[in-house]
């Protein structure tokens, strides 16, 4: 994967430097050899090709920093993407910064917000952003439902590569930045106390807020079902009160290099029906699969789900 990091930044002075005029600048930019990342700063277009929302947000993040007098504190759906987390269906696709003055002017592609600097703050590889605690607590403020517990779901995955006691207190951190006249505290506390950590992938945290949300009991994550010869297969969702599990599928099950340990795309959809076909024997109940067109909304998982024949408790 790119090094959001790495990828060098040119401004309009470097590439005076190098020999360019304005008006060859403003050509190089239409033909697509370089890529504006805000105004006066660029990147080659062949390292900017295949970046992720998350490493543009980075390389957003980098510029602005390039463009400051002073070293600005990123926070918000632009700190989650420094920390390494997912920005999935965020409402604003502007940088987003810390601004203890409220009458700062800065640019249109520049968003604001009010709060200190003297405390939830990091430096990760140069640039300062909120810790992860702070982090989750914003994006739960601000942001989608869909992109706060995504976001709360990965952080918390992170601290579990600690131990329980580190979810535990992430999770006690960020709600310690919640207080009742805190704006969006209210549904903030809610999507942080819902945030799990056995959550995988976006996908999967969108899921679990969508089966909440039509009334569904709360789903065992990463069930776990014995499979022949000792093998161990895992499911994303146990429905117990369906009697039947359900599984996400992702854009990159069947091409992802990960996933498919030296197979083709072939082998793993005819090792996935295998394991499918042993579930169902085992253990007698449905495999309710959806992809990510299904979340597009609750209603579009609902009709999803009833095309299995699933009644849905609220539809």
């Amino acid at each position: 994967m790119t090094d959001a990091f790495a990828i060098p930044l040119a401004t309009n002075r470097t590439l005076a430097r190098a020999g360019l005029t304005d008006r060859q600048i403003k050509r190089h930019v239409e033909t697509g050899t370089i890529t504006r990342v805000r105004r006066g700063i660029y990147v080659s277009s062949a390292d900017a090709v295949a970046l992720t929302p998350e490493q543009w947000r980075i390389l957003r993040a980098r510029a602005w920093h390039a463009a400051s007098d002073e070293p600005p504190v990123f926070s918000h759906s632009t700190a989650a993407a420094v920390h390494g987390l997912p920005v999935f269906r965020s409402r604003d696709e502007r940088t987003h910064v810390i601004a203890p003055n409220p009458r700062d002017h800065l640019a249109a592609d520049i968003s604001r917000h009010r709060g200190t600097t003297d405390a939830g703050v990091i430096e990760v590889r140069g640039l300062l952003i909120t810790d992860l605690a702070r982090t989750m607590s914003s994006v739960a403020r601000f942001d989608a439902p869909e992109a706060a517990v995504a976001v709360a779901d990965a952080a918390l995955r992170s601290a579990r590569k600690e131990d329980q006691a580190a979810v535990d207190r992430l999770r006690r951190d960020a709600l310690d930045w919640l207080t009742p006249r805190t704006p969006g505290a209210a549904r903030a506390t809610e999507l942080i106390t819902f945030a799990d950590p056995r959550a995988d992938r976006p996908g999967e945290s969108i899921s679990r807020l969508y089966l909440h949300r039509l009334g569904f009991a709360a789903p065992r994550l990463q069930v776990e079902v014995p499979g022949p010869d000792g093998t161990r297969y895992f499911v994303d969702f146990g429905l117990d009160d369906i009697l039947a599990f359900g599984e996400f599928d992702g854009e990159a099950k069947y091409s992802d290099p990960l996933f498919l340990a030296g197979r083709t795309p072939q082998q793993a959809l005819l090792d996935e029906k295998r394991r499918e076909d042993w579930i169902r024997g085992a253990t007698g109940w449905r495999i309710l699969r959806w992809e990510m067109t299904h979340l597009a909304s609750v209603r579009t998982l609902a009709a999803r789900l009833a095309a299995f024949g699933v009644a849905v408790p609220r539809p």
